[in-house]
């Protein structure tokens, strides 16, 4: 199966990574929607990946966070959820296929 992951980290308030589907071997996606959510699950931002499979959120206050990934390939969707903290030094989120949804 195709698995794509995102591998983020809180640096200086700024919460980054790569989006990156697994077939076998990890490439850079493009196109990847990523959306942050604060610790009462209020969306607080949404973006998408770059060329290069990258994207990031800046200017975060201390706290605790979850990121949703959802990539769509024709008919299938990917998704993944992972809760972090800022400051966090690393953490992955791993697309199956699934129904895309909110933490």
């Amino acid at each position: 199966s195709v698995q794509i992951f995102v591998g983020d980290a809180v640096l200086n308030n700024r919460l980054s990574g790569v989006a990156r589907l697994v077939l076998p071997i990890p490439t850079p996606q493009e196109d990847v929607e990523v959306a942050l959510y604060d610790a009462s699950s209020t969306l607080l931002a949404v973006t998408r990946t770059d060329l290069l499979g990258y994207y990031q959120f800046e200017n975060l206050p201390l706290g605790s966070y979850t990121l949703t990934a959802c990539y769509r390939l024709g008919n299938q969707e990917y998704s993944a959820v992972v809760s972090t903290s800022a400051p966090s030094d690393f953490a992955d989120l791993f697309l199956t296929p699934s129904p895309c949804t909110n933490p």
